[in-house]
């Protein structure tokens, strides 16, 4: 008789509304949680998805622009053109014009007679005076703008 009793307050305890209710909500937390998570997961791989097609987009257009360029430089015209440029190319029954600056001119033989051996750095002025290194010292602790114009 005991035992009928046990089986009957377990059986009314299970079978009761409020704890099929509570047992009910409790299957359906634990389902939600790993559903969250995957919607959660996909969500971001979507957005990874778009971010990696629109990169893909706009290395679609670079490699168009590029290949684009490729073709000019193999044309003809190309050619032609930095033949003009560079090596000083006329066609026949063409004439060459040359319009000379004055003003340049004047500024460039100035450089020329002044830097005779074309050497970079060769009539560069010689420093004013420099620094010693306690003096240096003194500005980069004492006078930060001294030390400024200093390394300008």
């Amino acid at each position: 008789m005991h035992q009928k009793i046990k089986k009957s307050l377990f059986k009314r305890i299970i079978f009761h509304r409020a704890a099929i209710s509570l047992i009910g909500l409790v299957v359906i937390i634990f389902i939600s949680i790993p559903l969250a998570r995957n919607a959660s997961k996909r969500y971001n791989i979507n957005k990874e998805v778009v971010k990696l097609e629109e990169e893909i987009n706009r290395l679609k257009d670079k490699n168009g622009e590029l290949g684009n360029m490729i073709d000019y430089l193999k044309s003809d015209q190309f050619i032609d053109e930095q033949a003009r440029l560079n090596l000083n190319y006329k066609k026949e029954g063409e004439e060459l014009v040359v319009i000379k600056n004055k003003e340049a001119e004047a500024v460039k033989a100035d450089v020329e007679e002044k830097n005779i051996y074309n050497i970079q750095g060769f009539n560069k002025r010689v420093k004013e005076k420099e620094i010693t290194n306690p003096k240096k010292w003194g500005y980069y602790f004492f006078n930060r703008e001294k030390l400024t114009e200093l390394n300008n």
